[in-house]
């Protein structure tokens, strides 16, 4: 997922925004339509990398939603809520709006939205550390992504059974699921969801002690990465940090981690945290 730079102020951009959605409800009349506009709105910010926006968009349009009583703009906003949540490290957040959103959507018979919602509770459970959780949902939403034909979302969940097969050391089956999944990515011409899929590719190799391999995937990722984007770059730049730690190289280490923490904090994004503390981890030991 491509993540901008930020361009103006966060409530000046939000009330722009807002006011596009406004005025395109009175044109309309339907407190339902802005409601979805507001959705479509925070779901564009959330691509953007602007969790900030995303989620002020997005708590209007379920509030909203809530008042309307409509059971399908909740489900439909409550998903991107709960990957702003996520982002933003707020776990328990994420897992609420997943939790509610999951079951509107079973309710509701929205296949696309309960894969949604399988995807992220997969990844909080994969934080918690319950990986067995994490392959139920994460299994489950692979099933329906691959029923309903939609081989980008098969690559993200593929990406996501890829690391949970990295973090219980079951390198073979990690190497599984990332292969297929950047098989399938490259055919697709996503780069967003390349570098994602790349990066963890990556940190798998650098488990492997596969250092040359690594240091293609987190390389590539650089030269895919989209004009001012900020995520791709940063998670290239942390795993280049921990390949030149891993060879002795203090000074680059310093500063490709630098760099990642700089852009990742600028973002609020969660790995913001586990960089900053490989940092001091790398300065206790030097």
């Amino acid at each position: 997922m491509g993540v901008r730079g930020h361009g103006t102020p966060g409530r000046d951009r939000t009330g722009t925004w807002r006011l596009r959605a406004g005025r395109a409800v009175s044109e309309l009349d339907s407190p339902e339509y802005l409601s979805r506009a507001l959705t479509r709105l925070g779901e564009a910010e959330l691509a953007r990398g602007d969790y900030e926006r995303a989620e002020l968009l997005l708590q209007e349009g379920l509030s909203l939603a809530r008042q309307l009583g409509s059971l399908e703009c909740m489900s439909c906003t409550l998903i991107p809520l709960g990957g702003v949540a996520l982002a933003r490290g707020d776990y328990e957040q994420a897992e609420q709006a997943m939790q509610e959103g999951l079951r509107l959507a079973r309710n509701l018979d929205f296949s696309d939205k309960a894969r949604d919602a399988l995807s992220i509770l997969g990844e909080v459970a994969l934080v918690h550390g319950d990986c067995e959780q994490a392959e139920r949902y994460l299994q489950e939403a692979l099933g329906l992504a691959r029923q309903f034909g939609n081989p980008d979302f098969v690559t993200r969940v593929l990406t996501s059974l890829g690391a949970l097969a990295r973090v219980r050391e079951d390198y073979a089956q990690a190497e599984h699921y990332l292969q297929e999944g950047l098989q399938l990515v490259r055919s697709m011409h996503l780069r967003p969801l390349l570098c994602r899929t790349l990066y963890q590719w990556g940190v798998l190799s650098l488990r492997r002690g596969q250092l040359e391999v690594a240091d293609a995937a987190f390389q590539e990722m650089l030269a895919l990465t989209p004009e001012g984007a900020l995520l791709e770059p940063a998670l290239a730049h942390y795993g280049l940090a921990q390949l030149a730690a891993s060879q002795g190289q203090i000074k680059e280490a310093h500063q490709h981690g630098e760099q990642a923490l700089a852009a990742l904090t600028a973002i609020k994004h969660r790995e913001a945290t586990r960089v900053r503390s490989w940092l001091a981890s790398q300065e206790r030991e030097a």
